[in-house]
């Protein structure tokens, strides 16, 4: 049942230096046999410092077998990573921010086979902030067809997280709740109802503003799981994983 998580990258590249360090991205072909022409880009976790901190090799991150098995059941899947925090004192979430971006405008501009017209952005915890505000920006080379927030972190202001925001100016305008417009991707929230990590309340009242403002939206409570449940080799047994990942698939293709 596992062996999508022996699958190597197909393609390892380096999208920016910043910082002295590398930032990389990992590409992983679909399965010849089941290709879909859909893409999907992972943005991983681990509290805006699980990411970048030196040029040592990048296995691909939390998120690199959710990737792999996208790819088994034919989705071209890319992980991208970011600056961690403790880089330096001087970075903010919005650095961070900026590196996902420059992820985004560098496999545009490098790998045409990446489909952008049909694309995923699924983040998971600090990712799912990334993730969140790509796709309510207004810029259509950033915005996704599709977002999957999974135990997002939505509030800049709460006592948990708001040490990724320090330095900046009315933080309140970063969360994403502020930031939606006219032009929004559709939404997948998924969050634990047992999450202690990343309150819960904050993903249903982005998920109902949406709603209220006319986008889509969808909102799943996973019962009685708790913090990074889409993980594999982490909290869940890969049976659950693999059934929340066919979920996401469900939401994929579904046009």
């Amino acid at each position: 049942m596992n062996e999508f998580k022996k699958r190597e990258a197909d393609i390892n590249a380096f999208y920016k230096v910043a910082n002295n360090v590398n930032l990389p991205i990992k590409i992983f072909m679909p399965n010849e046999k089941v290709k879909k022409n859909k893409s999907i880009m992972l943005i991983h976790g681990g509290g805006f410092t699980d990411a970048i901190t030196d040029n040592s090799e990048w296995k691909g991150g939390w998120m690199a077998n959710n990737a792999k098995y996208l790819a088994e059941n034919g989705f071209l899947s890319v992980v991208i990573s970011y600056r961690s925090l403790e880089l330096s004192d001087g970075l903010t979430v919005l650095d961070l921010l900026q590196d996902c971006i420059d992820a985004i405008m560098y496999i545009r501009k490098n790998y045409s086979f990446v489909n952008f017209e049909d694309i995923t952005y699924i983040g998971e915890s600090a990712g799912g902030y990334f993730a969140t505000m790509l796709g309510l920006s207004q810029d259509d080379n950033l915005r996704p067809k599709k977002i999957v927030a999974a135990n997002p972190v939505l509030d800049s202001l709460d006592t948990d997280w708001k040490y990724g925001f320090k330095g900046l100016d009315n933080t309140e305008k970063f969360k994403p709740i502020n930031c939606i417009e006219k032009k929004c991707a559709e939404f997948l929230f998924l969050h634990g109802t047992d999450d202690d990590v990343v309150k819960i309340e904050d993903t249903e009242e982005l998920h109902k503003a949406l709603v209220k403002c006319g986008h889509s939206s969808r909102f799943v409570k996973i019962p009685n799981k708790g913090h990074a449940f889409m993980l594999y080799d982490f909290m869940e047994s890969d049976e659950f994983v693999t059934k929340i990942m066919d979920s996401i698939i469900d939401f994929i293709v579904c046009n």
